[in-house]
């Protein structure tokens, strides 16, 4: 079955080919963005260092920060919804297939293409023109891909649990973008948490959306230390354990729901 999961997911990366003009123009405003946030961190900080935090080590988050968003991003709550609406969501019901795992594989197939022909490209730009400091420590690499992993496996869970809302909200516009305002704020992915103001960093902390992206980007800054990546570790798996209890709950009734409304 597995196999089935990686065909789904070569698929969709070949599909991506059929745009690759848009490769180019996402290339040129990648790099444009890469060098306002430069020139913004470079101006913000200077020769020296707020908060322990160097130009060199904005550089590098912002520069780490493209590719895990790359990886991360999830469009599965928009295309659950989008099957509900069209109706496509009843055949799904009798398919040989698990219908989060075929949007996953998906998933995966284009953040894949985006990551190597999008993203890789601005990286490899930023090596050769910014200042970048890469991970002092062998386990910092270690533990950063280990919780790149699981962020990953994190934000699919969260935006598959959220689509699934769609058959009592009948849209998914309003839950979709409460999660990306609540990306946007507490995932600390534009801006570092450390900078963050006591009250929205207390709220951060205790919300899953840091150990998407900011948690393992600091790792891969060395802004954490081995004691504190497991306990990292330790949350993810957690925050995953309570995503896939709530998933499977609300999975339940979803079916239940579809056969009443079948009739």
């Amino acid at each position: 079955m597995l196999r089935v999961y990686i065909v789904f997911m070569w698929k969709a990366f070949l599909q991506r080919f059929t745009y690759r003009a848009n490769s180019y123009f996402f290339i040129l405003s990648s790099i444009l963005r890469l060098s306002i946030l430069a020139s913004l961190w470079i101006a913000l900080i200077g020769e020296g260092s707020v908060q322990d935090t160097t130009a060199a080590d904005m550089m590098s988050f912002v520069l780490i920060n493209m590719v895990v968003s790359a990886l991360t991003r999830s469009s599965i709550g928009n295309k659950l919804a989008e099957r509900f609406t069209d109706g496509s969501i009843a055949i799904d019901f009798i398919r040989p297939i698990r219908l989060k795992y075929y949007l996953i594989a998906e998933q995966i197939g284009e953040n894949l293409y985006s990551t190597i022909f999008h993203i890789i490209p601005v990286v490899v730009v930023g090596l050769v023109f910014l200042e970048v400091q890469l991970p002092a420590a062998w386990w910092q690499t270690g533990m950063f891909a280990l919780t790149l992993v699981l962020g990953i496996v994190l934000i699919y869970s969260i935006n598959y649990l959220i689509g699934l809302l769609v058959f009592w909200m009948k849209t998914a516009f309003y839950t979709n973008w409460l999660l990306g305002a609540l990306m946007e704020l507490f995932a600390g992915s534009v801006v570092p948490l450390w900078f963050y103001p006591a009250g929205l960093y207390h709220i951060a902390m205790s919300l899953p959306f840091r150990f998407i992206s900011f948690e393992p980007v600091s790792i891969f800054l060395g802004k954490t230390t081995w004691s504190e990546s497991w306990t990292v570790v330790g949350f993810q798996l957690i925050w995953i354990a309570v995503l896939l209890l709530l998933e499977y709950i609300l999975w339940r009734k979803v079916q239940t729901k579809v056969i009443v409304q079948g009739g």
